[in-house]
């Protein structure tokens, strides 16, 4: 038929068809047969599978601990970090530093030790004043008073997975004014042997004395490479007294990222080695910055990592330091207080103003402003007080209505100009500034408003000038790393210097008492 005759007809062609078992009913046992044909036909598939989880499981195994930085950047992991020198090495003391206290009679000594053998057994420090034989501190000046011993508490700092790490927290009391003391901080480990570092240190002005001058550096937002600690040699050069070093934040950029403490321990390093004119340490105050929370507001203070354990300038420097408490406060003599707050890292901004209003009131002695009378100002013989924090209330560089700015400007500044504050340090920008006197968020006149300086960039600088900061509120702007060397006469005039590279002075005001 036609059909017939259109429909090719294989003739003697061989019909390939797969092994018998192939067929065999749902639930039968693979062979060794039908698995070697599935890997013969699926080589490549199988190859590439095996290759695409060994590569998945390399990168895990050599990515694990994996810690990013910024200022300067860099990223590092558990196996780069194998062969980075450490600055703390096994069962050896590494850091001491003094952090400022409530006033002068007051000093909490920060050491660590990092030991794989157990929890050391105790911590101390022996202290004693000491008389300088000649220019400058040697360790053989003598004690010129009988020295004492006090207990402190170690802190187990078990966050760090590669560097089993413990604290002293040593509290210093009744220590004496503008005296000069050598304090030798001791571990006990847990094999009895002992290891000690002795550092020397000079106590402020007493909260009475309203004869001596204050005199501090500050600065914020610190690049741990060679800009940085330049700009920290130059600012010794310019002032090389110094009563403390006020870091306004941002001391490493670790992040909060745990595997990260090494480049928090060459920030520390730098720092804890910083000495005067006379061959002392330097006391330092630390209020916290973003880099050191990783954000704003975490959910938790346990996932808080190294602020609180390394740095603990707490009100009423009790021992051992509460963890959950950011802010603090100190007098720095009878001329002048300091107030340090937490802008939204750790502790939400509007949890703070009721400690702002105690504080301020407390620095000026009991005074608070009538708040019926926008007019009413503090008694002469008042202390005046300079109020600092880590975000500013009028950056120079970010969106003048961000977040933290604008919450810094919508509850702080209003009690801030009800105590007639005449000076705030504020950072976070990367670049200097100083504002017009403000008060109610308005310029005003010299004398009538509180003065903003500051933005952070010690030893960090912008390159591009984001032009985003309210133009109508600075005085003063300056692309460029800056330093502030600040100091409070007897009779209370606050003089604010800032200097950029090379000692070059972008800067000069004077403050006086709000009238």
């Amino acid at each position: 038929t036609d059909d017939l005759t259109h429909t090719p007809i294989a003739v003697n062609s061989k019909i390939e068809r797969p092994p018998q078992s192939f067929h065999a009913a749902a639930g039968a046992p693979l062979t060794l047969e039908i698995v070697l044909h599935i890997i013969r036909s699926n080589v490549y598939v199988i190859f590439a599978l095996i290759s695409y989880f060994f590569l998945c499981f390399l990168a895990i195994f050599m990515l694990h601990g994996i810690c990013w930085c910024t200022n300067p950047t860099s990223l590092t992991t558990w196996v780069t970090r194998l062969s980075d020198t450490k600055i703390c090495a096994e069962d050896q003391f590494c850091h001491l530093y003094p952090l400022l206290g409530v006033n002068s009679s007051r000093i909490r000594l920060v050491g660590h030790v990092v030991t794989s053998n157990g929890r050391p057994r105790s911590t101390s420090a022996t202290i004693c004043p000491i008389s300088l034989t000649g220019s400058t501190y040697i360790s053989t000046d003598p004690c010129s008073s009988p020295e004492w011993t006090v207990a402190g508490n170690i802190l187990d700092h078990d966050q760090i997975d590669e560097d089993r790490r413990f604290l002293s927290h040593v509290v210093l009391k009744d220590l004496a004014p503008r005296t000069y003391y050598r304090a030798t901080v001791s571990f006990i480990l847990s094999s009895g042997s002992v290891i000690t570092r002795s550092t020397m240190f000079r106590t402020i002005s007493a909260p009475d004395d309203m004869n001596s001058t204050v005199r501090f550096i500050s600065g914020g937002d610190f690049y741990t490479g060679r800009a940085g600690k330049e700009c920290m040699r130059e600012a010794l050069a310019l002032e090389p007294l110094p009563d403390f070093i006020y870091i306004g934040g941002d001391i490493s950029y670790a992040n909060n990222i745990r595997f990260c403490y090494r480049r928090l321990d060459y920030a520390v390093d730098i720092f804890a080695n910083l000495r005067t004119q006379m061959g002392v340490s330097i006391p330092f105050l630390y209020i916290l910055g973003n880099h050191e929370s990783g954000g704003y507001r975490q959910d938790s203070w346990d996932k808080f990592f190294f602020h609180q354990q390394y740095f603990p300038n707490f009100d009423g420097d009790v021992d051992p330091p509460g963890l959950e408490e950011t802010h603090h406060r100190h007098i720095l003599s009878g001329n002048v207080g300091m107030v340090n707050l937490d802008s939204g890292c750790m502790e939400e901004i509007s949890s703070q103003s009721q400690y702002l209003r105690d504080s301020l009131t407390w620095v000026y002695g009991g005074w608070t402003p009538d708040p019926n009378n926008a007019n009413d100002l503090p008694p002469d013989e008042a202390r005046i007080a300079i109020v600092s924090y880590h975000n500013p209330a009028y950056p120079s560089l970010r969106t003048f209505d961000n977040t933290q700015s604008l919450l810094v400007r919508e509850t702080w500044t209003p009690i801030i100009d009800a105590y007639k504050v005449p000076l705030v340090l504020e950072f976070h920008d990367h670049a200097y500034k100083r504002t017009y006197p403000i008060k109610g968020q308005v310029v005003q006149p010299t004398g009538k408003g509180t003065v903003y300086i500051g933005d952070g960039g010690l030893g960090l600088e912008r390159d591009v000038d984001k032009d985003d900061g309210n133009p109508l509120f600075l005085e003063k702007k300056v692309l460029q790393h800056n330093v502030q060397i600040v100091t409070i006469s007897p009779n209370k005039v606050i003089s604010v210097k800032t200097y950029g590279d090379n000692y070059e002075p972008l800067d000069n005001t004077t403050l006086y008492r709000l009238h």
